[in-house]
């Protein structure tokens, strides 16, 4: 099998429930990817994303500061794809993320 020399995907990690975003990075650094973060507020979120650009991204709906509107639009403009943590780990949807992408 060949090797792989492009660098591991990056991916930014926002969520402020510790036991899931802690759940989420190990899931993620076990399949290879490197996380930023994760961050538990969009402003934590937006200073990283000043500098930064990840291959892909996962928000929680709702933050300790907010939604995730700011963090979801940005990227967005960026054309990086994201998706909410909420499917299979709490009541929430993905309709309630791309409500407050749109």
């Amino acid at each position: 099998m060949p090797e792989h020399s492009q660098s591991p995907c990056r991916v930014l990690l926002v969520e402020d429930d510790a036991i899931v975003a802690m759940s989420l990075q190990d899931d993620m650094e076990e399949a290879d990817y490197t996380v930023a973060g994760p961050f538990d507020t969009g402003a934590g979120a937006m200073v990283w994303l000043e500098n930064e650009t990840p291959d892909l991204a996962i928000l929680d709906t709702r933050l300790k500061d907010g939604t995730c509107k700011a963090q979801a639009e940005e990227l967005a403009r960026r054309g990086v794809g994201f998706s909410g943590p909420a499917i299979g780990r709490t009541n929430r949807s993905f309709e309630s993320l791309w409500t407050l992408s749109g």
